[in-house]
């Protein structure tokens, strides 16, 4: 765990690619990371405790480790506490956490509380709630989470959001429809860019080379596709 901490090139990636590999010697590994945690955390720096939580977030679907990561709720590095939240949602998923973390004063806690819940089904409401939120991140996280879930009139309010006043709703709503790799997009993207300039017009290019490689490999999706199914990983810009 020590050299996990100090060596910088150990990549977390590195770190859980090898413990996936010998899973059958290492079953508790996510355990041994809490244990650790929990004994040498309030003298780990920042960023080794990113480092050991970027490894749950690779190995563990985090519902042994709660308690730790309940304790790591309370430091006071936002990078922290927002990493938790994410690991959080998924361990803990229930509404009254999800609730209190979309409280927060903090944009990334509040936008990684709406990431942590894109696998339950019946969080639409709460869903609904957030895309009033007036941080562009947790709207672009809501309205992905509606649309993975096949919310009705998502995909106009996802449109909608291009439209805004505020260039950064601009962007994380053109980010939005090239995460969904959905075709419908492809005529809003393609106006924006050939009509805007710099940061709008990069992510609406960068969100049609999404469509475009999902294209490529037949997932793009389509009017006769399958209605999408709720993800596990995301983030908005």
């Amino acid at each position: 765990m020590k050299l996990i901490c100090v060596e910088q090139n150990l990549s977390s990636e590195a770190v859980a690619k090898c413990v996936n590999t010998i899973g059958d010697f290492q079953p508790a590994f996510d355990q041994k990371i809490a244990a650790y945690l929990d004994r040498f955390g309030a003298t780990l720096s920042s960023e080794a405790t990113l480092k050991l939580l970027d490894v749950l977030d690779r190995i563990s679907d985090c519902s042994r480790v709660r308690f730790t990561l309940l304790r790591l709720r309370e430091s006071t590095d936002p990078c922290v506490q927002s990493k938790v939240t994410i690991l959080l949602g998924r361990g803990v998923l229930n509404f009254k956490l999800v609730e209190e973390q979309l409280a927060s004063t903090d944009a990334r806690v509040r936008a990684n509380a709406i990431e942590s819940t894109w696998r339950i089904q019946d969080v639409v409401p709460l869903l609904r709630t957030a895309t009033s939120d007036p941080n562009n991140r947790v709207v672009g996280n809501a309205l992905l989470a509606l649309y993975k879930l096949n919310d009705d009139g998502v995909a106009a309010a996802i449109t909608e959001m291009a439209h805004h006043e505020s260039e950064a709703f601009q962007i994380t709503a053109l980010w939005v429809m090239g995460e969904t790799e959905d075709a419908q997009f492809g005529d809003t993207l393609r106006s924006f860019a050939q009509t805007s300039t710099g940061k709008v017009r990069w992510m609406a290019l960068r969100s049609l080379g999404r469509l475009k490689r999902a294209s490529d490999s037949g997932k793009l999706r389509t009017p006769e596709s399958e209605a999408p199914g709720p993800r596990e990983k995301g983030l908005a810009v």
